[in-house]
């Protein structure tokens, strides 16, 4: 039988959990009632698909929960249309206590934090807010209290130079250029005047276009959008179409579709004509007679992709040559078992709103138990 007072390794692995249960701690110190209420604000991660895939945090949060009930969950009534994590709200429990601070290293008399607080009560001047956000300690692994702090405080001399975020995270956190992504709120409270001196970091998006556009296809891993950019130039069928590398969620964004937000990174040449079409079709929603599809794993993240995408591009669809063909190998037993894959952490997503995709594969996977990666479709099957 499991030890459920062991701690898991994805306590170690993901940050978004350990400023949960951290937060719950320090609201403990504070003598506050520790709990949480899951927004934009408090838990960045949930919202921002380019690096992380939401469900999979959210599965590990409902595993504090049902496993190992350090926390209870909340839902938000009504939240018709929003993810069900929005506006949810974790309460701790407090019988728990012993065991997180277990976990976490954290005993009940904190030196960090009596540090934490010294060093603050010297530099909170230098901040907008008088150092307000700052007032529960933040902390980094290996990294000291007042390291921390002083960082914050060479922020608060940089920041009025136009920059953006990670190069200013690398100059003020060690030359960590990372240290600051997903803490732009936090900065945005800090500095509320000066926080406009931070230079938006915009998506990169490679694609590769006709010279007429009449479709677009989303291609979720770098292989096979190359594979199906190479066969295009021999293939009439695509004569007419543009390709996007989506890079897993990074197109799933929500600023993905505004301008200023978004640069495209051409493979090949492209006309004038051609780039303007897609540029109008992207940031306008013109030329409504361009249809848009999706082709990425076989698994739930790629479903997941799928709804996702449909939030910015309407009614996208499954790229049903490419599924179809993985469909055949999924029947014949390829792909690998979800119990067995560094995968099992996926979160089915219910439906995505696309018939192909909620209908055929997505009941596939379910049925057989097997998730199968896109590359296994060369340009030989897709030429045949």
């Amino acid at each position: 039988m499991k030890n459920i007072r062991q701690r898991p390794n994805w306590v170690d692995e993901e940050p978004l959990i350990q400023h949960v249960l951290s937060r719950f701690l320090d609201q403990l110190d504070r003598n506050q009632k520790p709990q949480l209420k899951i927004n934009t604000k408090t838990a960045p991660e949930l919202f921002d698909h380019i690096d992380d895939e939401p469900q999979y945090l959210w599965n590990l949060l409902k595993t504090l929960d049902n496993e190992y009930h350090v926390l209870t969950i909340h839902k938000q009534r009504g939240n018709t249309g929003r993810d069900a994590y929005d506006n949810a709200l974790l309460n701790f429990n407090p019988d728990k206590e012993l065991l997180i601070r277990q976990w976490l290293n954290r005993p009940a008399f904190d030196p960090y934090a009596l540090t934490w607080n010294d060093t603050f009560t010297k530099v909170r001047h230098k901040f907008e807010d008088g150092g307000q956000a700052l007032a529960a300690p933040l902390r980094a692994e290996g990294r000291s209290a007042s390291e921390v702090l002083n960082g914050f405080s060479r922020l608060a001399e940089e920041i009025n130079r136009s920059q953006t975020l990670r190069n200013l995270s690398a100059k003020c956190f060690w030359g960590d250029s990372k240290f600051l992504d997903n803490k732009q709120p936090l900065i945005h409270e800090l500095f509320p005047l000066a926080c406009h001196n931070i230079l938006p970091r915009p998506i990169m998006m490679n694609i590769a276009l006709a010279d007429e556009i009449n479709e677009v296809i989303f291609v979720e891993n770098q292989d096979s959008f190359l594979m199906l950019k190479h066969l295009a130039e021999k293939d009439s069928r695509f004569i007419k179409t543009a390709f996007v590398y989506s890079s897993g969620f990074k197109a799933t964004s929500a600023k993905v579709r505004k301008r200023g937000q978004v640069l495209f990174s051409i493979l090949g040449t492209a006309q004038t004509s051609a780039l303007n079409c897609f540029e109008s079709w992207w940031f306008e929603n013109e030329h409504q007679d361009i249809k848009s599809y999706f082709w990425g794993d076989m698994d739930y993240a790629g479903m997941s992709i799928l709804k996702a995408l449909r939030k910015s591009f309407g009614n996208i669809q499954a790229w049903q040559p490419g599924f179809k063909l993985m469909l055949d190998f999924h029947k014949q037993g390829h792909g690998h078992q979800i119990r067995d894959s560094k995968k099992m952490q996926q979160a089915d997503p219910g439906t995505t709103g696309c018939l192909f995709a909620d209908d055929v594969v997505l009941p596939a996977i379910r049925s057989r138990q097997r998730f199968l990666d896109q590359e296994i479709i060369a340009s030989r099957e897709l030429s045949m």
